[in-house]
């Protein structure tokens, strides 16, 4: 989803290394109900020293040796937490908490339900009961946005949460289907590669932007259906002895 939106970002080994708190923009961390204690306990530290972190998946119970283990839930300051799987005749909804003006409930495979502190925001919410999913929070000197639902390739979602902290993509294009890729790798000599990758079945005709400003001087770039492209943006060719 973050991809398909138009964004870019590495990638970091958290069982090696922590980043900086104040040196990273937003650290996404995919949650699970085992985590080990101890990258649960670097989680909430990492936030409560002054990081921004956009977690995704389930709220963590146990560690990896099956412990009851809440340290992420009671760092975050959550209660009653619980856990529900769709089953046969037994569907999930999302819906809209009042976190974006406008958005489209979707059907969710599972998701985990909680109560958040009075100064949280609630993001997601499971209909028809109102449960909170996904919220979003300022715990110690940092900020949270958590989602603890499946979000399907959900563009609009992921792409407003990180608008909203503070993130914006670098290359966009003007698919209306939302099923182009848009990724640039840079190489020592500062030249760049711009990699367009159509998902979708059908031929497109797209034009991109750097930044807010045309690329390829707006002129339109023609892709076939499955298809991807490599082009060059101020490719410094070097002449050979």
């Amino acid at each position: 989803s973050i991809l398909l939106g138009g964004f870019n970002f590495n990638a970091i080994n958290l069982e090696r290394k922590w980043p900086d708190s104040h040196e990273t923009g937003v650290l996404i961390v995919p949650v699970a109900k085992y985590m080990p204690s101890d990258m649960q306990k670097e989680l909430v530290k990492y936030i409560n020293s002054g990081g921004t972190a956009l977690l995704f998946g389930e709220i963590p119970e146990y560690d990896f040796d099956g412990n009851i283990c809440t340290i992420v839930a009671k760092g975050l300051n959550l209660k009653d937490i619980s856990f529900e799987r769709e089953e046969s005749g037994k569907y999930i909804t999302i819906q809209n908490a009042g976190y974006f003006d406008i958005y489209a409930e979707h059907h969710s495979w599972w998701v985990s339900t909680y109560e958040i502190p009075e100064a949280a925001i609630p993001v997601l919410s499971k209909y028809p009961q109102g449960k909170c999913c996904a919220f979003f929070s300022k715990v110690g000197k940092g900020r949270v946005l958590s989602v603890n639902c499946e979000t399907p390739a959900n563009v609009e979602i992921f792409s407003g949460i990180l608008n909203t902290l503070g993130l914006f993509p670098k290359i966009q294009n003007d698919d209306l289907d939302k099923g182009i890729l848009t990724l640039v790798s840079s190489s020592y000599s500062s030249s760049q590669l711009l990699h367009i990758i159509n998902l979708d079945d059908k031929n497109k005709i797209l034009q991109l932007t750097c930044d807010g400003k045309y690329i390829f001087e707006g002129n339109a770039i023609r892709i076939s259906g499955k298809a991807g492209l490599i082009l060059p943006i101020g490719l410094k060719i070097f002449k050979g002895r």
